[in-house]
């Protein structure tokens, strides 16, 4: 009778075992395909700020370009994790983290970018002149020098701060494109299905 009750304990652990890891696959590969759904728009604006030519549509590409990423993380962080492979979405959690440090840099390149082009146009514009012309009349001559020399100075400090942000966005996220090959490669051997490219 005892060995009857193990046999049958070693039956329903084995179909409860192999239920669960087909629920696993199952939600995995769902969740896989969901991930691949996500960015079509932030696709296509990436490939258009490569060939922008004016300071405004780099500003409006940025600008636009930031929303979708963060529309992008917003769909990938509401998505069902039940049963779903937790080195799946753990790689997902940090795709996430990047892009949505991504999208903060965009949104600042695009405040700088218009920070600058705004006050170019204050200098160059009659009012900059005439200010300059009456701070010299009540002597501060050098005035308006020192000030647009200050502010030009922020503006290089801005730069070089962006410019370190992006260098140091740039290797993480080599990183996580290349780990997908990896995460890929482990998928399809650990449910013997083929796991294509999260970008399509």
């Amino acid at each position: 009778m005892f060995k009857k009750i193990v046999a049958l304990a070693v039956v329903f652990a084995s179909l409860s075992l192999g239920t669960t890891v087909r629920a696993g696959e199952e939600a995995t590969w769902s969740y896989w395909q969901a991930l691949r759904a996500t960015g079509g728009n932030t696709e296509q604006l990436s490939k258009r700020i490569k060939t922008v030519k004016t300071p405004d549509e780099f500003i409006s590409v940025c600008r636009q370009l930031s929303t979708s990423m963060r529309q992008d993380c917003k769909e990938a962080s509401a998505l069902p994790v039940l049963n779903v492979d937790p080195d799946v979405a753990a790689y997902a959690a940090q795709g996430v983290e990047l892009e949505g440090q991504g999208a903060s840099l965009l949104t600042d390149l695009a405040d700088f970018v218009e920070e600058v082009k705004a006050y170019n146009a204050q200098m160059n514009s009659g009012e900059a002149i005439s200010e300059a012309f009456i701070r010299g009349l009540f002597g501060d001559p050098l005035g308006a020098y020192e000030d647009a020399k200050s502010k030009v100075g922020q503006f290089h400090e801005s730069l070089r701060s962006l410019q370190e942000r992006i260098r140091a966005f740039e290797e993480p996220g080599r990183t996580w494109n290349a780990r997908q090959i990896t995460i890929r490669a482990q998928l399809s051997q650990r449910y013997n299905r083929e796991f294509p490219r999260l970008d399509n």
